[in-house]
C-alpha cells in the first residue's frame, strides 16, 4: 500500500512519501519557500520546471484520487431502508399476537436505525461521488500542464515550434476553458446538507446537478485534448493511440429529474448507476492513454 504520509506545503494535499513532485499542484517537494531546486536555476518558481517528472507523478496519483466505485454503493442505502420494513411487518405481527409494548419497541427502533443508517450511507455515496469528481479535476489539470511541458520542450529541442505552434495553442486553450469552467464543490458540506430534512431535497438536486453536467463535459475536453497531444506527439516520434473517439453520453438533468418524480423516486437508483458508471468509463479510458504517454516518453 502507498504511504501517503507526506503533505504538500503549497496546496496541502496528502502525497507518496517518496514523491519529490506534488500530482495536485506541481510543487517541487524538494525545495525552499516558492523556489525550485533545479541546478543553475535556483530562482525559477516551484513546480515551473520538470515536466516529465511532474507528468509521471501526475499518472501515479490517480491510484489515490480516481475511485472506481462499485455499482453496489447505489443499493446500500436501499438496503438499509429496508429494515424499516421488517420493523413494521414485525410489529404488526406483534400487534395480531397482542403484544403492544413489543409491537412499538420493534416498530420504533427499526424505522429509526434503518433511517439514520440509510441517510449516512446515502450521505458517504454522495461524498464519495463528489470528493472523487473534486481530486480527479484537480490531477487532470496538473497531467494536461505537465504533459504541453513536455511537448512544447522537446519540440523546440528539435526545432519543431513552429510545426507543433497549432496543437499547443489549442491545448492550451483547453486548459484555460477547463480552469475556467470546472469548479470544486465542498464533498463533505454538501454530504451533510443532503440529509437535513426537507431543505436537504434542494442541495440533493443541486449535488445531481453537478454530478450529472460535470462527466459529459469534462470528457469531450479531454478527448479535444488528447487528439491535440496526440497529434503533437507523432511528431516527436511517439506512437499514441487513442483508446476511443467516442464521447460519453449527455445525461439531461431535466429529463432524468422529471423521470424520477414520474416514477416516485425509483429512477433515482439509474440515475446514480449512470453517475457511477460514467466517471468510471472514463477513468479507464484515460489511463490507458496515459500508460501510453509514460511508455514513450524519454
Amino acid at each position: 500500500m502507498t504511504d501517503y504520509s507526506k503533505e504538500c506545503p503549497a496546496c496541502g494535499a496528502r502525497v507518496p512519501e517518496k514523491s519529490r513532485w506534488c500530482p495536485r499542484c506541481g510543487r517541487d517537494l524538494l525545495a525552499g519557500p516558492g523556489l525550485s531546486t533545479e541546478v543553475g536555476n535556483p530562482n525559477v518558481p516551484a513546480g515551473a520546471v520538470g515536466a516529465k517528472e511532474r507528468l509521471v507523478e501526475a499518472i501515479r496519483a490517480r491510484v489515490q484520487t480516481d475511485e472506481v466505485l462499485s455499482i453496489v454503493w447505489i443499493f446500500l442505502p436501499i438496503i438499509a431502508s429496508v429494515a424499516a420494513v421488517i420493523g413494521i411487518v414485525i410489529g404488526i405481527l406483534f400487534l395480531i399476537l397482542g403484544w403492544w409494548v413489543g409491537a412499538a419497541i420493534a416498530v420504533w427502533t427499526g424505522v429509526i436505525v434503518a433511517l439514520v443508517l440509510a441517510a449516512v450511507l446515502f450521505a458517504l455515496l454522495n461524498y464519495k461521488l463528489i470528493d472523487r469528481q473534486n481530486q480527479h479535476m484537480t490531477r487532470e489539470e496538473v497531467l494536461r500542464g505537465a504533459l504541453m511541458e513536455y511537448i512544447r520542450k522537446h519540440s523546440q529541442e528539435r526545432n519543431l515550434a513552429q510545426l507543433l505552434s497549432s496543437q499547443i495553442a489549442t491545448m492550451e486553450s483547453i486548459q484555460y476553458d477547463a480552469k475556467s469552467r470546472e469548479r470544486e464543490t465542498s464533498a463533505t458540506l454538501f454530504a451533510i446538507l443532503i440529509v437535513i430534512p426537507v431543505v436537504g431535497l434542494i442541495f440533493l438536486l443541486y449535488v445531481l446537478y453537478v454530478l450529472t453536467e460535470f462527466p459529459y463535459h469534462h470528457d469531450r475536453r479531454w478527448h479535444a485534448y488528447t487528439q491535440q497531444a496526440q497529434s503533437a506527439a507523432s511528431h516527436l516520434g511517439m506512437t499514441v493511440i487513442l483508446p476511443s473517439w467516442k464521447t460519453l453520453p449527455d445525461r439531461s438533468f431535466i429529463i432524468y429529474l422529471v423521470l424520477t418524480l414520474l416514477t416516485a423516486g425509483l429512477f433515482l437508483i439509474y440515475w446514480y448507476y449512470v453517475l457511477i458508471k460514467d466517471l468510471n468509463n472514463h477513468f479507464g479510458a484515460q489511463w490507458q492513454f496515459e500508460d501510453q504517454i509514460a511508455s514513450q516518453m524519454k
